[in-house]
């Protein structure tokens, strides 16, 4: 009996961590703790969350960068650089649709996470929302009916410019405060959800 309590102690021994073990599991799930926030805000919301992907990359190479130099186990570094490594290959690129769908959204018009990227996303913002007002427009004038060819070839042809309120909406967006950053089961969210923001403000 006490040969096989000694056996089954020292298969306890091999399976339990020792002290440096311990120090280096706990900074490893010290190291994951933000992505877990983040995967749950991210699965969390009751609305798209497209507008927070960018934002929310970027708040997390940051963070990869700082705790690099407080990082005191191998092997929990290894894994720090591997997430590194791992978001610079999906994200080297973001297409164009979460750069627009952030600057979208109030909470992070400002672009405090790519200031280098706002004036060419505002840029195409603008022509966008200007193409979409000149589609709208044709689509309301009406047909005139001639039994001339001719007047009805300039009367169906030549459009009379429309003052577009796309340049008047942007300012006045822009120059609001940026939206506070509330999570989806804030009281807030009930008054001021992205979505509905443009709902309640645009003029368009």
């Amino acid at each position: 009996i006490d040969r096989e309590i000694c056996n089954d102690g020292k298969k306890l021994e091999v399976l339990l961590l020792n002290k440096d073990e311990l120090l280096g599991l706990k900074e490893l799930v010290n190291l994951l703790e933000p992505f877990a926030q983040a995967t749950s805000l991210m699965y969390g919301n009751t609305y798209p969350t497209l507008s927070l992907m960018l934002p929310m990359i970027t708040t997390l190479q940051e963070y990869l960068f700082k705790v690099e130099s407080k990082l005191n186990h191998q092997a929990v570094h290894e894994v720090r650089d591997e997430i590194e490594l791992n978001i610079a290959d999906r994200w080297e690129d973001p297409k164009i649709e979460g750069y627009l769908a952030a600057i979208l959204d109030p909470r992070f018009k400002n672009f405090k996470f790519a200031p280098e990227k706002f004036e060419e996303i505002k840029k195409y913002l603008k022509h966008k929302m200007q193409a979409l007002d000149e589609n709208e427009f044709l689509n309301e004038q009406p047909t005139t009916k001639s039994s001339s060819k001719l007047a009805s070839f300039f009367n169906n042809v030549t459009i009379t410019k429309k003052t577009s309120p796309v340049d008047t909406e942007l300012k006045t967006y822009f120059d609001l405060p940026q939206m506070i950053l509330y999570d989806s089961d804030d009281p807030e969210y009930q008054t001021k959800n992205p979505l509905s923001w443009w709902q309640l403000y645009s003029t368009t």
